[in-house]
């Protein structure tokens, strides 16, 4: 068990912990490692993009609890990754298995296959168009669409381009 305000990932041999300051508005150091810099982050929020892109790594593995499944998301770190691997589990999206490691009081999750409703979202939005159509909705609303409503948007864009006539080619 964690000690409360610290929460932690660890992927490889790197180790992040972050410990909220209770005092600080919104915002926690990031330590990486025993002789790392601190840094400063902002509040972690759902990225839609990355939770897009663990699916399509989970759907391209094999379905195997024991093998690691490589995550191309250089653009992330450790500690959001697991979050959001987290999210997609506590949405139906995806069978994910909590690892906590003695040592450092440590957590991370592991994520291995895709479930019934998740392979469904993942090809609701697997068209980059349609995805860049719920992007674009987003932004006219003013911010992230609910999970859910994500996937009605996609349905009702899927369900326009099957009743429109197909274009000549």
């Amino acid at each position: 068990m964690r000690p409360a305000g610290e929460a932690s990932c660890r992927a490889s041999r790197a180790r992040i912990v972050v410990r909220v300051d209770e005092a600080d508005t919104g915002t926690g150091i990031v330590q990486s490692g025993p002789f790392s810099n601190r840094r400063r982050f902002e509040p972690m929020k759902r990225d839609m993009n990355l939770a897009r892109k663990i699916l399509f790594a989970i759907e391209a593995s094999r379905d195997d609890t024991q093998a690691s499944i490589r995550l191309p998301v250089d653009d992330y770190d450790t500690l959001h990754i697991s979050h959001h691997i987290q999210l997609l589990k506590e949405g139906g999206l995806i069978h994910a298995i909590e690892s906590t490691h003695t040592l450092n009081a440590s957590t991370s999750w592991k994520p291995h296959s895709l479930t019934w409703k998740g392979h469904d979202f993942l090809n609701l939005i697997r068209d980059d168009a349609t995805w860049e159509a719920i992007k674009d909705e987003e932004a006219r609303l003013g911010g992230d669409l609910p999970s859910d409503l994500i996937a009605e948007t996609a349905q009702s864009i899927m369900r326009k381009r099957l009743t429109s006539p197909a274009k000549p080619t």
